[in-house]
């Protein structure tokens, strides 16, 4: 009896062991259930923060722009700063911003506080620079006799026959005269030549000087001087001929000019380089000119639509790449398109590869082009592109730019391709870290409410 009892209390007692176990190891599965779940969330909560971070960092980058001219200076907070371009714009440490030339320069850096600061910097006008005075011409005893033996002679019997030498004769050739006129100091004109030859070389410091002030001219009469006729220029070591129209803007397709006196047809393609010419004269039929005509606009008309879908082609690649790479939104150091390793890329640096990728690849090298008035839009107008101001009248292959802002100054852009139904349109956007994730081109309607205007590749 006493070994039954025995074994009872035995039994009884693994029971309520294994009792006691079994909701130890529930209570530790549950706590690490429980940690696993917090961290997790935790991980995604921070991952968010991270990314929050990073597009509210890329708003907060663009500051400022500012608009100076060469010579003039402007101030931003303290901090550590440097600049795309210094032979446009310098600054130093202290803020202190030095306009150069005229151009655009980026400015970029920290301040103080520590908030990174972008300053987009347009140049414009140019310097006076003032030119050294020209050594004055030494006159010796000798040629002091000569002068007022000139003046006692002209009081006598002025000659009304001398000939007055240029401004433009140097100093060495009055001398030279001068000698002469020593040797045959009787003849009269002669000394009266020597005089006003002497007179011309002292005075030459103000003719010198009204020289000067005309080479010192502005820099809308610099650009008066291109209008309207033709410019030599060389690139990549090939020389192309362009021709700028009375509103200083490169021709492009076909145009009638008259070149070195000859009236010809000139075919100009979309950079604005001559590629074709062809005889025309007041006999050419009406026939050949409604011909020449047509080809010209069928020319255009290609070469317009091939030019679309090459930017279109390239908005893809650059949307694909970094939605493949998985970038995120925010402005790169360096332009996406020259250097993307940060990557980085925004609404309008996406815009900006694209056009790189086609051939316009004159941009800024730290940042690249800023959606703003004074970077992007002038850009685009300084190379020929149609600015559209009517939302009914966008087509394929514009470059959209968006106001939210509604204070004039665009704060976003994309490029539209296809015309859908329903008011939709293809567009290519990186204006979020959830666009630039997405397969593009996507489908969607442009908000006319937010439309500022539009840019139309070169015809």
């Amino acid at each position: 009896m006493k070994d039954f009892d025995y074994q009872y209390q035995r039994i009884e007692k693994i029971k309520r062991m294994t009792a006691f176990l079994t909701v130890v190891i529930f209570l530790i599965l549950g706590i690490m259930l429980y940690i696993g779940i917090t961290y997790h969330s935790s991980k995604k909560e921070t991952k968010k923060q991270e990314i929050a971070k990073v597009e509210k960092h890329a708003v907060k980058s663009i500051s400022e722009d500012k608009q100076l001219k060469v010579g003039e200076e402007s101030t931003i907070k303290e901090g550590s700063y440097v600049s795309s371009d210094e032979e446009v714009a310098t600054i130093d440490d202290s803020g202190k911003i030095i306009a150069k030339k005229e151009g655009f320069a980026t400015i970029v850096g920290n301040n103080k506080e520590g908030s990174d600061v972008v300053v987009v910097v347009e140049v414009k006008g140019s310097k006076k620079e003032v030119e050294p005075e020209p050594e004055q011409p030494v006159v010796t005893q000798e040629e002091t006799n000569i002068i007022d033996n000139n003046i006692q002679i002209k009081n006598e019997e002025p000659n009304t026959n001398i000939d007055t030498p240029s401004v433009e004769e140097n100093t060495q050739e009055a001398n030279q005269d001068i000698a002469i006129e020593n040797n045959v100091e009787n003849d009269r004109t002669d000394i009266s030549e020597t005089e006003e030859e002497i007179t011309e070389v002292v005075d030459k410091n103000d003719s010198q000087e009204q020289l000067n002030s005309k080479d010192t001219n502005n820099t809308e009469t610099k650009e008066e001087k291109i209008k309207s006729q033709w410019v030599q220029k060389t690139i990549d070591d090939k020389t192309y001929w362009y021709y700028y129209d009375e509103e200083g803007k490169v021709v492009t397709g076909w145009k009638e000019l008259v070149r070195d006196g000859v009236k010809k047809l000139y075919y100009f393609n979309d950079k604005g380089q001559m590629q074709e010419e062809k005889e025309i004269n007041d006999n050419t039929s009406n026939k050949e000119k409604e011909e020449t005509k047509e080809k010209e606009e069928t020319t255009k008309k290609k070469t317009n639509s091939e030019n679309v879908n090459k930017l279109l082609k390239a908005a893809k690649e650059v949307t694909d790449y970094v939605r493949i790479n998985r970038f995120f939104y925010g402005n790169a150091p360096i332009n996406p398109a020259i250097d993307h390793s940060a990557k980085l890329v925004s609404c309008d640096r996406c815009v900006g590869w694209a056009l790189y990728k086609i051939g316009y690849t004159d941009q800024p090298k730290a940042y690249g082009l800023v959606v703003h008035e004074s970077s992007m839009p002038t850009w685009l107008k300084r190379h020929n592109f149609t600015k559209i101001t009517s939302y009914n009248d966008l087509k394929k292959g514009d470059i959209v730019f968006f106001d939210y802002q509604h204070d004039g100054d665009p704060d976003h852009v994309f490029i539209i391709g296809n015309k859908k139904s329903n008011g939709n349109w293809e567009r290519y956007d990186c204006g979020s870290v959830t666009r630039i994730r997405s397969v593009q081109p996507t489908i969607e309607p442009i908000s006319k409410a937010n439309f500022t205007y539009a840019y139309r590749l070169p015809e």
